[in-house]
This record gives C-alpha cells, sequence and structure tokens, in this order.
C-alpha cells in the first residue's frame, strides 16, 4: 500500500506493469495519469504501486549508458585565472543495490584535461530502493525536478 506523504505531484509509480506519473495527493488518495503514448488507460487511483529503481531507469534519468545521473555540477573559477574548478555531485545504482551519492571537485585546466581531487566524498543509501525515492532525492539535493523519461524503460513491458 502507498504512504501518501512519501509522495509528491511527478513522482513515478506502476499501475498493472505500466509507469503512471502522480497528478493529486491528498491523505487517502493518489491520482496519477500515464507517463507517455505507449500506456494504456486512463487516470489510476487503486493499486498503485512503487516502481522497483533499476539500472534501466537510471540509464534513462542519466540519459547515458552509464547511469551515471548529474545531481549538481557547479563551476567556478579558482584563485589562478588558468583554472576552471567544477564541483560535481552525481549517483549511480552500485552493483551491491545501493544508490552511490558523489560528490567531488575536480579542475580544468587551459588544455582541457582535468584532475580530480582526493576529497571525494561518496555516500551508499541502502534505502532508495524506488524511482519515487530517487526523484525526492534528486530535489533535495538539487532543488530540481528529475527530468522525466519520455517513456518507461522497455524491459518493463
Amino acid at each position: 500500500m502507498l504512504d501518501a506523504t512519501e509522495l509528491r505531484i511527478g513522482n513515478l509509480l506502476d499501475y498493472n506493469s505500466h509507469t503512471y506519473v502522480v497528478t493529486a495527493l491528498s491523505k487517502n488518495k493518489v491520482e496519477a495519469e500515464p507517463l507517455g503514448n505507449n500506456t494504456p488507460g486512463a487516470s489510476a487511483n487503486v493499486k498503485l504501486e512503487y516502481l522497483p529503481l533499476t539500472e534501466e531507469w537510471m540509464k534513462l534519468f542519466a540519459g547515458n549508458e552509464t547511469g551515471y545521473l548529474i545531481m549538481s555540477s557547479l563551476e567556478r573559477t579558482s584563485n589562478s585565472s588558468d583554472f576552471i574548478t567544477l564541483s560535481t555531485v552525481e549517483c549511480y545504482l552500485h552493483e551491491d543495490g545501493f544508490l552511490r551519492v558523489c560528490a567531488y571537485e575536480y579542475d580544468k585546466e587551459p588544455n582541457g584535461s582535468t584532475n580530480i581531487s582526493d576529497d571525494v566524498i561518496t555516500l551508499g543509501y541502502s534505502h532508495i530502493t524506488f524511482v519515487h525515492q530517487l526523484q525526492n532525492l534528486y530535489f533535495d539535493l538539487s532543488g530540481k525536478e528529475l527530468p522525466l523519461p519520455v517513456q518507461a524503460p522497455k524491459s518493463e513491458d
């Protein structure tokens, strides 16, 4: 059973093996509409379930085959005008099942090469196992909504 207090409008859920987007929330009701053109049916408000977070979902959100999702990125000029310091927070689904969130800085030299800092911070989130939880974490860390994919992973059908 869904806990509406965990959800936000725009979260993705499953209904009958198809992906739905939450459109309205109240204490006792979650309303959602199909994601994309390939999901049959109209609005669903019963039997919605959480979507498991998989590598296929990570690849869709990241927009690449690596599944590394950039959550935030910041460029700033360092004290030396020859370098630009880049700060990045990204996440990926590790083979151990934990969502790994990495924060690091690196310098970009004038020739385009980069030197990663030794100050890499990696956190493992074992409790993030569903797509809506990734969406909520992304919002918490970036202040922006995680862009929705046009459709769900093909392996879902």
